[in-house]
């Protein structure tokens, strides 16, 4: 018996999909597998595209959300006080910033600053729209992480009620000596990832490539050091602060 699914734009067999279901659930049930791990295989081998099955897609994705914020909702476990807008992508220093647009299209919007000098992360955005904080980060993972981290995180923290003179503290670093030498550009903060290694009791920072679409940086990265605005670098044998991840 086919079933159309408008969200995914294909039919599918009602039954197949309940049996999937089923056997899926009791065996996540039973040995605390989750469900997801073992449904998007199995809905990719009976035919259903990749994109669909994942949900990866931005209609999905947007679906997705918005069930589970009316869900959520119905069970009055939003808090609309605490509510802040987090946009990723879109915005560039460049032609093809659309983010900014889409933002003063929204109601009662004010645009507070888009871009700063930050490296990486330069095209953030950070805006009011409906009464309600919206931080724009950059689409690349690593400038995203940084301007999380450097924003996003303590603006959270403020809206979730901690007082705000520990709110922008480091949570966790190190002392380190640099191992190679380290450029930067006076009049911008630079914020470059480093891997840690002990010898003798001294931990020692290496720098990683500095590319903010080279995602691989992050899972080598014990932390990053910060580079002030005011500097034309760090030389190697400098000690430096690691702001730990």
């Amino acid at each position: 018996m086919p079933i159309y699914l408008p969200i995914a734009e294909l039919p599918v067999n009602l039954y197949l999909i309940l049996g999937l279901g089923i056997t899926v659930g009791f065996i996540s049930g039973m040995f605390g597998v989750g469900g997801g791990f073992l449904m998007t295989p199995l809905l990719i081998l009976t035919g259903i595209p990749p994109a669909v099955a994942v949900a990866s897609v931005p209609s999905h994705m947007a679906a997705s959300s918005l069930a589970g914020a009316i869900s959520y909702w119905r069970k009055k476990l939003v808090d609309v006080g605490l509510a802040l807008v987090l946009l990723s992508g879109g915005s560039s220093m460049g032609a093809r910033d659309i983010a900014m647009d889409a933002i003063l299209s929204l109601p009662n919007a004010e645009m507070i600053f888009h871009g700063i000098s930050v490296s990486p992360g330069k095209p953030t955005i950070f805006a009011n729209a409906a009464g309600k904080p919206l931080l724009g980060l950059p689409g690349y993972p690593v400038s995203a992480l940084v301007i999380f981290d450097l924003f996003a995180a303590p603006l959270i923290r403020a809206l979730g009620g901690e007082d705000p003179a520990g709110i922008c503290r480091l949570q966790k670093t190190a002392r380190a000596i640099l191992k190679t030498n380290v450029a930067s550009q006076v009049g911008r903060e630079d914020y470059v990832r480093v891997s840690l290694e002990e010898v003798n009791h001294q931990l020692y920072a290496t720098p990683l490539p500095s590319k903010s679409g080279a995602i691989f940086t992050l899972v080598k990265a014990d932390g990053m050091i910060r580079i002030d605005l005011n500097q034309e670098g760090v030389e190697q044998g400098e000690e430096v602060e690691v702001i730990l991840f």
